[in-house]
């Protein structure tokens, strides 16, 4: 396994047969790793190599996940820009690699890449839509539909999340390529968290006595942290034998941090920071009762899964892709409204120990039948194994100037 930005010069990477583009950046253990992983899995038994593109290095610990044989780790902060530099970066990349099937997420759809692939002579170029939508989004004028699907003529499939994204994405008029549908999984080899739930409590010096309710996200406005602490507050005004727990980063910390001491609550709110592997810290297993109050369309809530293996019921938006995932009443509620609307869901829940019990345990039923990431990724190996159709002509085999 090598990890480089291909900005350095003198670098070669080993052929791939697969490249997979994913701009974000790989600092923990979290769903999108550990896809990859299962993913380099399922392709090593088809005898198939794989080199995964991030957007920044990655960290120590996500290299030590990454260490197979048939992988290359490899990262470029530009992969999403329309530049000249940047798309002869590409350009040498493809040639170094030479794979047969490009796959590009996170980011949009619409960037140069699936042009160079075809030019280099890849022979499927695939976009892996992991986007959640803003409510009212809608399909652009006539000129720049027409200039978006000009763009998108290289794209051969489109591979969604759920089905509201494949919905969204059909729309959109953004590509005319096919679109498919692979729900998001996660590792259940993963759930059985690293420490207790004591240990877990007494490290943010939370009292063991306490009821947990909790949400896991990136702490910015889309993910409605502020109606899941506005919440809180309405529960906590009648009672006082519970903590709530906010995982995850984001540029909004510091004001929700105020706006917990605004409420007068936050002697029953912590805040954890970063989780680098959310599944085995303990976090899930040390709550009753697991939320996401998001504002925005839901690609499909991976949070929500990871929280269900562990048995918690889950109060969540009635948004997006999320309804695909949360059976309601079944595997916990979902919720249409704002803040008191969450709070009356969640107490409903915390009134009712046999009601969460029930749910928690369908719950995690749930996410055993339909939801493991070793389905998810074999599902994904056989779409990159298809037979593909006949490539452009490729330049890259002729001789070509460098960039």
């Amino acid at each position: 396994m090598r990890s480089f930005g291909l900005s350095r010069k003198g670098e070669t990477c080993a052929k791939s047969d697969v490249l997979f583009f994913i701009a974000i950046s790989p600092v923990k253990t979290g769903g999108i790793e550990l896809f990859g992983r299962r993913l380099a899995e399922a392709l090593a038994r088809r005898g198939r190599s794989i080199a995964f593109c991030f957007a920044t290095p990655a960290s120590e610990e996500v290299r030590g996940l990454f260490n197979l044989p048939n992988m290359q780790l490899l990262s470029f902060a530009e992969q999403n820009r329309f530049s000249w530099k940047a798309s002869c970066q590409l350009w040498r990349m493809l040639r170094q690699l030479g794979p047969s099937v490009v796959v590009y997420s996170f980011g949009g759809i619409l960037r140069p890449l699936p042009w160079i692939c075809r030019l280099a002579g890849c022979s499927r170029v695939i976009y892996n839509d992991h986007a959640s939508r803003v409510a009212g989004d809608e399909a652009g004028s006539a000129l720049k539909s027409a200039l978006a699907r000009l763009i998108t003529v290289p794209v051969d499939s489109v591979i969604a999340v759920s089905e509201f994204v494949a919905t969204c994405s059909r729309s959109e008029k953004l590509h005319s390529a096919p679109v498919v549908a692979i729900p998001n999984g996660v590792d259940l080899s993963r759930r059985t968290p690293c420490v207790g739930r004591g240990e877990f409590l007494a490290r943010y010096g939370i009292p063991p006595d306490r009821k947990i309710v909790s949400q896991l996200s990136w702490l910015v406005p889309e993910k409605g942290v502020d109606t899941f602490l506005a919440a809180a507050a309405k529960i906590l005004a009648c009672r006082q034998d519970l903590h709530f727990l906010v995982g995850g980063e984001g540029a909004g910390r510091d004001s929700y941090q105020r706006l917990a001491q605004e409420l007068r609550i936050q002697d029953h709110v912590t805040f954890t920071g970063k989780l680098n592997d959310p599944m085995r810290s303990g976090f899930y297993h040390a709550s009753e009762i697991f939320c996401l109050a998001s504002r925005w369309q839901e690609a499909c809530g991976l949070v929500l899964l990871e929280a269900m293996s562990a048995g918690v019921p889950v109060v969540a938006s009635a948004v997006g892709g999320i309804p695909e995932y949360v059976r309601d009443g079944i595997d916990g509620l979902l919720v249409k409204g704002g803040a008191a609307e969450f709070a009356a869901a969640v107490s409903s829940l915390l009134d009712d120990e046999g009601l969460r019990r029930r749910m928690g345990t369908s719950a995690q039923k749930h996410v055993d039948e339909n939801f493991s990431l070793l389905a998810m990724a074999e599902r994904y190996a056989v779409a990159l194994d298809e037979r593909a159709p006949q490539p452009v002509p490729a330049l890259a085999r002729q001789r070509t100037s460098s960039c």
